[in-house]
């Protein structure tokens, strides 16, 4: 009696403990609580962040407008004719460097006469070679001397 009791006992604490582990509809609700409290705070510290930056932005446009009102009330009390107003300086352009060109070929490193560039064209002044009357283009044939 006392070894089924005890068996019994142990196979109920065992699905006990098994059935209070796996509760997954529980854990997802705890999940998605622990994530909205997250965000939550995530949000309220973007903006408390936002505010304060807009602060420091409004704090920095009120000096300048205040320093540049001054800066008219005093010339117009001074003389009586107006300051224009500096407008913002530009940060100076870099130089552009020029590109090394290399000489255009034709062919197996011959320099091509017009520049464009073209592998199977010939300059101006080099004749055809297959007689088509048009003076750009490669023939077939070697020249004869």
């Amino acid at each position: 009696m006392k070894k089924t009791f005890i068996v019994l006992a142990t196979c109920g604490s065992m699905a006990a403990m098994l059935t209070s582990c796996n509760n997954a509809e529980e854990v997802a609700k705890q999940t998605e609580a622990q994530n909205a409290k997250i965000q939550s705070l995530i949000d309220a510290k973007v903006e408390a962040l936002a505010a304060e930056v807009a602060a420091e932005c409004d704090a920095e446009v009120t000096a300048l407008a205040t320093a540049e009102y001054e800066a008219l009330v005093a010339a117009a009390a001074k003389g009586g004719k107006k300051v224009a107003a500096k407008p913002a300086q530009k940060p100076a352009p870099k130089p552009v460097e020029a590109k090394k060109e290399e000489p255009k070929t034709v062919g197996s490193g011959k320099p091509s006469m017009d520049g464009d560039g073209k592998a199977n064209t010939v300059g101006s002044g080099k004749p055809s070679m297959d007689g088509d009357g048009n003076s750009k283009t490669v023939g077939t044939g070697k020249p004869k001397m």
